[in-house]
């Protein structure tokens, strides 16, 4: 019954002539209150879309945000090919614009640096083909390895690229801070993509631009991948620790039972009065050869020794190994500690000792940031009852408690994406603070909080009145 009402006829029974299907659009449109997408329109949309491709520069969101101004506006929405031609215009000359912005204030000598970037200066690989073009590294492209396993090697390796990067100085240019972060990783991701002979194709101000988004992603990357790996690289320190912990307790057990038997077997010998003493040596190592007596004695010290409940104690072991890349992660890596805290203070102190050399001026390094299991192991007393700290245990308790303090968030580290200031990632205070009225405009809110909070409660006056009345007829 309520279809017959609203359709009078059959779905398939609709005229198919394409006049009557004009007529019948043209007034549903002005049933609606929608005007035509002509060509003044079209150039308001065209307007409208290249200030949004700037923050938008992605194909489907700004298609979304064209489909939101025109139902806004009650406009026809255009065909799909007017469109598409619309969104390409306004993303093009946003990109345009992005271009002039990052290049116009560049010196002939950073735009040196750039093109310097894109020649090619080692080949690739061996073999046949090596001499083309296509085979030949470039600078650029040494950013773009990635390493392929955790190793002292592999993270020196990424520590020489953040060091390289940082000397070529592009990548904290005030004019990338000004362009939109979804722009920046649009042209980032470009820079992943084209090899230097694709980007030398374009023109000058493009081909910058997109090394200068890929530089400052490339250098967010690396930041990145340098502390994980460190973290892979300390934890697998403590894995070995542990499992050698772990063999160290089978043993002891083993030779506390061991102990036992030669004991017996030892003071049965002694208390033989038949054995004469001159002969007592003998029938011990009779008993028990000297080779095994010797790690028998060494196995006692051990357990005389005790273990102290802990695996931290055998971390010493590897402290060759985390030497041959702590002193450059520590003076290359941008950690960021609070003001005047103790681990800001180690991290500074064990940086000047690798470039001094000096070890005597160890004795006057912080540990207040030690955790009370790494004092035992760190803190020692030497022979004659001075307080001294044992560096093999320092310097790995220094690696392990910048990570966790970097997991917790009380350390950042400068220019990474994932382990940055929590600051970072909000809209600058100064830009807010000269935008924040034409964000709030575009979302209808008041810039007043009280004003905000008055909106919500008479909202919520008004839902609620509603309901009351609708609940005693509410049958369910």
């Amino acid at each position: 019954m309520f279809s017959k009402t609203l359709l009078p006829l059959p779905i398939d029974a609709y005229p198919q002539n394409a006049k009557t299907r004009w007529e019948h659009l043209e007034r549903i449109r002005l049933h609606l209150g929608f005007v035509p997408c002509d060509a003044g329109q079209r150039e308001r949309l065209l307007h409208h879309l290249t200030i949004l491709a700037h923050a938008l520069p992605r194909s489907m969101a700004l298609r979304h945000a064209a489909y939101r101004w025109l139902q806004q506006e009650k406009i026809v929405r255009p065909g799909r090919t007017t469109l598409r031609d619309l969104m390409t215009a306004a993303r093009e000359a946003a990109l345009q614009t992005v271009y002039a912005m990052l290049t116009s204030s560049l010196s002939s000598g950073q735009a040196e640096k750039i093109e310097a970037l894109l020649v090619a200066v080692a080949p690739l690989s061996e073999g046949p083909g090596a001499d083309n073009e296509p085979g030949f590294r470039s600078r650029l492209e040494q950013f773009k390895t990635a390493a392929h396993r955790e190793s002292p090697e592999s993270l020196l390796t990424l520590l020489d690229q953040l060091r390289d990067m940082r000397l070529i100085g592009l990548t904290a240019l005030p004019a990338l801070g000004e362009v939109h972060p979804a722009t920046r990783r649009l042209l980032a991701g470009w820079g992943y993509r084209y090899n230097i002979w694709h980007l030398r194709r374009f023109t000058a101000p493009k081909r910058h631009a997109i090394v200068l988004c890929f530089l400052h992603a490339a250098r967010a990357e690396i930041t990145d991948s340098i502390i994980e790996m460190q973290d892979k690289l300390i934890t697998s320190i403590h894995n070995k620790a542990r499992k050698r912990y772990d063999d160290v307790l089978r043993a002891t057990e083993e030779t506390r039972s061991r102990a036992v038997e030669v004991l017996e077997g030892m003071g049965t010998l002694v208390l033989n009065d038949s054995i004469p003493d001159h002969e007592l040596r003998q029938h011990i190592f009779a008993l028990l050869p000297s080779d095994d007596i010797t790690r028998l004695v060494e196995g006692c010290r051990n357990l005389r020794a005790g273990a102290d409940g802990s695996p931290l104690g055998l971390i010493h072991h590897w402290y060759g190994y985390t030497r041959t890349y702590s002193p450059a992660l520590l003076e290359k890596t941008p950690f960021q500690c609070a003001e005047d805290s103790s681990l800001g203070r180690a991290v500074t102190s064990v940086n000047h000792l690798h470039l001094d050399g000096k070890r005597q001026s160890f004795a006057d390094a912080p540990v207040d940031f030690l955790p009370r299991r790494w004092v035992k192991h760190v803190v020692r007393k030497d022979a004659q009852g001075a307080i001294v700290l044992s560096r093999p245990h320092y310097e790995p308790a220094l690696l392990t408690t910048l990570n966790e303090r970097l997991t917790s968030g009380d350390v950042t580290v400068s220019h990474s994406r994932r382990w940055t200031d929590f600051e970072e990632y909000l809209i600058p205070r100064p830009q807010w603070v000269a935008h924040r009225t034409a964000h709030y405009a575009t979302l209808d809110l008041p810039l007043d909080v009280d004003a905000f909070l008055t909106r919500l409660n008479d909202r919520l006056t008004t839902i609620t009145a509603a309901v009351d009345q609708r609940v005693p007829q509410n049958k369910a």
